[in-house]
């Protein structure tokens, strides 16, 4: 079984190709996470900047000097193999990897991918990705996304067993209504 406590309960982060730009793919992260109040540690990694959006950035993964829970992928597909030997090595348990170029982009694509998940397997790395848009935790206010969404306000997180139960049976409301919408 795939543990997900590291990818939606992290300690720690770091953003792989974060970007001194807020808007950017790599820099929107450390926006959400530094601006909504996610309380665990946040690594901007960059070899080319000494800060990145006011925090202290770092050259590779490496140089951060402890594992990280959760790692934020914003680098180019032919980087990403390279990126995920070092998650490897470092002891990160997860990774969201935003890059796009996998099996979207067909053959060659996909074969990347293949290895990618093989790598992160063999890592044991929980992965979330390729392509994606990333996972967020309320709760925690961890948003491992590029999307500017949750800036424009974060719902409160429901306390009500509710809440769950309905959560939980809406696929099944949805497939019945779909045989019916179909009969």
């Amino acid at each position: 079984m795939v543990d997900l406590n590291s990818l939606l309960y992290p300690r720690s982060i770091a953003v792989i190709g974060a970007s001194t730009q807020p808007d950017k793919v790599g820099g929107m992260p450390i926006r959400l996470l530094r601006e909504l109040g996610y309380a665990g540690r946040i690594y901007p990694v960059n070899p080319s900047a000494a800060e990145v959006q006011g925090l202290r950035a770092y050259g590779s993964l490496s140089d951060i000097g402890e594992p990280v829970d959760l790692a934020i992928v914003a680098v180019p597909a032919s980087a990403s193999q390279d990126v995920m030997a070092q998650l490897g090595g470092n002891g990160t348990r997860a990774a969201v990897v935003f890059t796009s170029g996998f099996a979207e982009a067909g053959d060659a694509g996909a074969h990347m991918q293949e290895r990618l998940a093989r790598s992160a397997r063999q890592a044991g790395v929980t992965l979330l990705g390729p392509n994606c848009l990333g996972a967020m935790n309320l709760r925690e206010r961890m948003f491992a996304t590029f999307s500017p969404i949750p800036l424009s306000g974060v719902p409160p997180v429901a306390k009500s067993a509710w809440s769950a139960r309905a959560a939980r049976s809406a696929p099944t409301r949805m497939r019945s209504r779909a045989k019916r919408a179909w009969a």
